[in-house]
Order: structure tokens, then sequence, then C-alpha cells
């Protein structure tokens, strides 16, 4: 599944914000790929499977392309 996400934008921002409820800091892996052209995140977190004790985990991936005009060496990263 995807997480939900909203993008805010200003002439010298972008902000990137997820919803990711339950999953820790360091589940969480970002990167650019493709050149510095597109952020990728990808992560999840483990959850319980009804009133059993079998664990299963929920997984994420999205990816979102980056303008031309984004300087790639300015990103930084708030969690």
């Amino acid at each position: 599944p995807s997480p939900h996400f909203q993008v805010s934008e200003t002439t010298t921002h972008i902000q990137l914000a997820l919803d990711l409820p339950g999953v820790k800091l360091e589940d969480i892996k970002a990167e650019l790929v493709n050149g510095g052209r597109v952020l990728h995140l990808s992560g999840g977190r483990k959850v319980r499977a009804g009133s059993s004790f079998s664990f299963g985990e929920v997984k994420f991936d999205k990816r979102f392309s980056l303008g031309k005009n984004v300087d790639s060496s300015k990103l930084t990263a708030h969690l």
C-alpha cells in the first residue's frame, strides 16, 4: 500500500509530508535514484494478525519524481 502524502510548494521550497502511523524511523529508507531525479521512500512495520499470535508486515514503497529545477544537493529530511 502507498502512504498518504501531501505536497506543498513555495517559490523556494517543496515540502513533502507522509502519514506513516506505527512506522519507526529506523524502518524508513529514503534514497535518491535515477541520477538524483527520483526520491524513493520505502519501509514497513510489523503487525499482529487478528487475535492470534501470528505476525505479518505492512510495507510501503513510493517514488516521487523531482522537477529539473530541484537541486538534489540541497534536499533535507526531517522525521
